[in-house]
Formats: C-alpha cells, structure tokens, sequence
C-alpha cells in the first residue's frame, strides 16, 4: 500500500454509476450491499471480512470499485491507494469460493495518459464460430482437483493500463454501456461475450479533444460464466 496520501477532487456522477450497478446486479439475482467513501483502511476492513464468510450457498462473487485510481492502485476516500492485487487476494484463500467466479469491475484510472484512436479498415470481417451458450456447471470439477489460488478470477477495468477513464456528472461511460449489455444481454449470452461487446461500444466513443477509451478485462475464468 502507498503511504502517500493524495488530495482528491470530487467525483461527480459517480453515485448514478452505483445506482445503475446496484439496480443490476439485483435484477440478476444477488444479494447486493452498497458502500460509500471508504477510506483505504475501511476498504481493506469490508472485503477482508467478506472474503471470511461462508459463501457456500452463493454461485458467484462481484466486487465492483468506484474511486480515483493509477496502475494497479485504487483511493480511498483519504487519499491514500490500496493494490487492487491486495483487495483481490482476499478471496483466493476463501475455501467457499473455490472453483466458483469471482468478478471484480473497477471504474477508474490506471493513469495519467489519454488514449488516441486509428483509423482501420470497416470491411475486413473476422469469420467465427458461433459460441455455445449452453449452461455450465460453475462448481470444482472433482472432489480430488486441486485449483491454483488465483483461478476463476475477472479484474475487468474501465480503462486500459496508464491511461485515463472519463466520467461526467451523468456517469462514467463504461459502467452505462456494462450494466446496459448486462440488463439487455445476461439471459442470452455468457460474461465474455458480454465484455467484448462492452470493449467495442466504449471504443466507438469520442470524448472531449478527440480522446479514446478501451475497457480491460482480464481474466482467469477456467468456465463460462452465464446468469441464466
């Protein structure tokens, strides 16, 4: 954890992105709990104590943060960072979320850059299989499987590493276009392909001066994810 604490401006619009977040994960049928200015210590306190529950009857964890951030690093509302690596490793050791997801969406920057765009050739199509949608099963595969700490994990970030993520009074664009995909998509398709769409639709926005924005998960899904 850096120890050098940050003065933060306000971030307006970042309560629409909570409703929105909240409103969908409910709609999909978890149980959803909202926290709001944590400071670093009290960020660390939550997902520590929520990572000692038993999860036994839950299918999947989200974790979804709101905060100014840089690589690798988001604030708390003391301006002081926490490894997003640091929040994450709370659930690797967590025996009732073996072998099932664990999502983690993060809205905010992961630096100072803003991201330009190149122009590319729109008919140079990409030929693909279409992709099952069959249910799978989310649970550990065997009783005698032994499954590296840090599997079935998704850091999906609003932004690709060093650069900037735009928000404004209405929102941040990125949680808009996730939690709309979710809403119109998690009943027809699995989380990957919800994400791919949700990379293209960011990356067709045009911000102030020219600037682009390009969504980042990264993954280490062993199974599709499907919320039907």
């Amino acid at each position: 954890m850096d120890r050098s604490r940050k003065k933060l401006s306000d971030r307006i619009g970042s309560d629409k992105d909570a409703d929105i977040l909240v409103n969908t994960w409910k709609n999909l049928g978890f149980k959803v709990s909202r926290y709001d200015d944590l400071t670093s210590a009290h960020m660390i306190e939550i997902l520590e104590d929520a990572a000692k529950k038993d999860h036994s009857k839950y299918d999947c964890l989200v974790v979804c943060i709101l905060s100014h951030g840089v690589l690798g690093h988001v604030y708390g509302s003391d301006g002081l960072s926490v490894e997003i690596n640091h929040l994450k490793g709370f659930f690797s050791g967590s025996r009732s979320l073996v072998g099932k997801p664990k999502l983690f969406f993060v809205q905010a920057c992961q630096g100072k850059k803003n991201q330009k765009g190149h122009a590319i050739e729109t008919n140079a199509g990409v030929s693909m299989k279409k992709i099952s949608q069959e249910r799978q099963d989310l649970d550990v595969d065997g009783p005698t499987e032994v499954i590296p700490d840090e599997a079935d994990f998704l850091l999906a970030h609003a932004t690709a590493p060093g650069y900037v993520s735009y928000r404004k009074e209405s929102g941040s664009s990125y949680i808009r276009i996730l939690t709309n995909n979710l809403d119109q998509f998690a009943d027809k398709l699995d989380l990957l392909t919800i994400l791919t769409k949700v990379n293209k639709e960011v990356g067709q926005i045009e911000f102030k001066g020219g600037n682009k924005q390009i969504s980042a998960p990264m993954y280490t899904l062993r199974k599709k994810v499907l919320f039907y």
